[in-house]
């Protein structure tokens, strides 16, 4: 397995179909990737989606775990716990991925120096518009990110004792 993605969901029914779907579709052959679920205990159908969709797509490697403890923190664990990979995409249950977003992680950690990677977040509005009382100072407390189509690099001297 050569990278793994973990989708955290609480109560997910709405989206995560289409979520499972993206990642289904990738450009990387299905072998070299896992999709590891993490119900963090859901009441909604959630692991009924989720069953039926691993039935409809027997080719994925696609697992299903369940955290009891509640919390974005306890379900990433879980997932890491799970993950055959040692490189870890997270992906949110409401978002969809284009076909090359697992590719392109893949090729960023092939540079050792490369500690982490992300993307374009761009958010999807019901009526196409973002709500009136949306300010573009908001965009970073709901994790908008769009940098433009050319690769940037970050550099850090920051340094951690334990």
């Amino acid at each position: 397995m050569l990278i793994s993605a973990i989708i955290c969901t609480y109560n997910g029914q709405k989206y995560i179909h289409r979520t499972l779907n993206s990642l289904a579709n990738q450009s990387l052959d299905c072998k070299d990737y896992e999709i590891v679920v993490v119900d963090n205990h859901s009441t909604d159908n959630t692991p009924l989606i989720v069953s039926k969709f691993k039935k409809e797509n027997p080719n994925l490697n696609l697992h299903y775990c369940l955290e009891l403890q509640k919390g974005l923190s306890f379900a990433r664990n879980k997932g890491i716990q799970a993950a055959k990979s040692s490189i870890i995409v997270y992906i949110d249950d409401d978002a969809e991925a284009n076909n090359s977003f697992l590719k392109a992680h893949l090729e960023a950690y092939q540079d050792t120096k490369v500690k982490a990677a992300g993307g374009k977040v761009v958010p999807e509005y019901s009526n196409g518009q973002p709500p009136i009382w949306f300010s573009k100072y908001l965009s970073g407390v709901f994790s908008l990110v769009d940098f433009g189509d050319t690769e940037q690099f970050f550099f850090s001297k920051i340094s951690c004792w334990l």
